[in-house]
């Protein structure tokens, strides 16, 4: 539940039950005064009724929550530059050009895409526990995340099919 619902506010409570709700026509109505949502783990996420100072409640002191920042962004850097590097042998030499091999590279390519759509944004709210880039972009992010993830397990698939 949001900050709001927990704290008592039947309105921001009825808003995260509409979002909770399995059908779109059990919501009743009511202020929707905190913007919420879902996302792919199934937690609420709170979009931002903060918006001059979304990251207030972080604690930068926190030595867990930056080791935790730091660990995903050098994990994040690494998967960018990995497929940067599969994508660029593959092309580079002519001996590497096979068809098993570009179907790696196919796979390296949603993987990058997935390193720079939708990793960035899936570290921030892991360690800030906050949406912070809009209800419009969470959406997006959502569908990309799932696209690419599928991509991804596709093209796993055909290489394995191709073996």
């Amino acid at each position: 539940m949001t900050w709001a619902a927990q704290a008592g506010d039947p309105a921001a409570a009825t808003a995260s039950s509409a979002f909770l709700s399995t059908s779109p026509s059990s919501f009743s109505g009511g202020d929707l005064s905190v913007v919420a949502t879902m996302v792919g783990n199934g937690s609420l996420l709170d979009l931002g009724d903060n918006c001059s100072e979304p990251l207030g409640h972080v604690d930068w002191g926190d030595v867990g929550m930056l080791t935790s920042l730091t660990i995903l962004v050098v994990i994040n850097a690494l998967v960018v530059a990995g497929n940067c590097l599969v994508i660029l042998a593959v092309f580079l030499s002519s001996k590497l050009r096979t068809v098993t091999n570009l179907f790696i590279v196919s796979l390296a390519v949603a993987d990058l895409l997935l390193g720079m759509a939708v990793l960035p944004f899936s570290v921030t709210v892991e360690v800030f526990d906050t949406w912070l880039f809009g209800e419009l972009w969470c959406s997006v992010w959502l569908a990309v995340d799932v696209w690419m993830s599928t991509a991804s397990i596709l093209n796993l698939c055909v290489i394995s099919l191709d073996r």
